[in-house]
Formats: C-alpha cells, structure tokens, sequence
C-alpha cells in the first residue's frame, strides 16, 4: 500500500468530486434521471461555509470524498 493523503479539497478538484459521486451514485442504483449533480453546482456549494468538503488520495489518485 502506498501514500495516504488527507487533504482540504480546492476548486480543481471538481471533475474528481463529480465523478466519485457520479460513481456513487451508480452504485446505490440511482435512477439516471436522480442524478443532476453538475460541476456548476459542485464549484457553488461545496466551497463556501455551508459545505466543507475533503478529498483522500492514495498514490496521488483521488480515493475518496470526506464532507
């Protein structure tokens, strides 16, 4: 096993964030049309004081998402 990295996730990490949930989202079989997350709405409301988001790492690859 490799590097294990904890950090504050920055506003280029969106495409990461959408796609972990987008996977997500795939596997607890949420219907296509329940899914309408989108980059705009991940860059408004997970970096503001209503919504901190984390992001682990392993081997420099995004891993997971801590909110």
């Amino acid at each position: 096993m490799g590097d294990f990295i904890l950090r504050a996730a920055a506003p280029d990490d969106a495409s990461s964030i959408l796609e972990m949930l987008r996977e997500l989202a795939i596997y607890e079989k949420v219907p296509d049309n329940g899914f309408c997350l989108t980059l705009d709405r991940i860059l408004r409301d997970m970096f503001g004081a209503a919504c901190h988001c984390d992001l682990a790492f392993q081997d420099g690859a995004a891993a997971g998402i801590v909110t």
